[in-house]
């Protein structure tokens, strides 16, 4: 059960990933903790799980934060001095909606 995590149906028809971006959108719903609606994402661990250089990781993040569904953007990044704060606004109002 622990690779269990709900699938907005609008990331899924209604975006252009490409499959390694959407495959760390999802490891980020993965880590999404449904209880206190926030995640915890560590960039190196993405990069280490799909054996892919930590640039390929920060570049399909950054088009990930201009994305956006319904107005709601799909991630959030905000350096917060020695480390970076993720959110991610359009999986919680998902949550939200159920």
């Amino acid at each position: 059960m622990s690779s269990f995590f709900l699938s907005d149906t609008k990331v899924l028809t209604e975006l252009e990933l490409t499959d390694q971006e959407y495959r760390i959108y999802q490891y980020c719903c993965r880590q999404f903790n449904v209880k206190t609606l926030s995640c915890f994402i560590r960039l190196v661990d993405i990069a280490g799980q799909f054996q892919i250089p930590l640039l390929q990781v920060q570049e399909a993040l950054d088009k990930m934060t201009r994305i956006k569904i319904d107005d709601v953007q799909l991630i959030k990044i905000r350096d917060a001095g020695k480390y970076l704060e993720f959110d991610m606004p359009r999986h919680k109002h998902f949550i939200k909606q159920i």
